[in-house]
């Protein structure tokens, strides 16, 4: 009348706790590395120069060096 739910073998049950730990942690290294990758996408870079450098500038420079 009732079925009995019977574990399945040994071998059986660790390789599906070994696949649910591996999608585990992979689930929760995607979870962990996408977030920082689009962190570190959408940063803007802080420029060092505060000056900017203009075209007569380098127009000097190149007559200057120029023999």
């Amino acid at each position: 009348m009732f079925k009995n739910l019977s574990l399945p073998n040994k071998e059986t049950l660790v390789i599906v706790s070994i696949g649910l730990i591996t999608g585990l942690l992979l689930l929760v290294n995607l979870a962990v590395f996408i977030p920082t990758l689009i962190d570190v996408y959408q940063s803007n870079p802080q420029t060092t120069n505060k000056d900017p450098i203009d075209v007569e500038s380098v127009n000097e420079a190149i007559e200057y060096i120029s023999p």
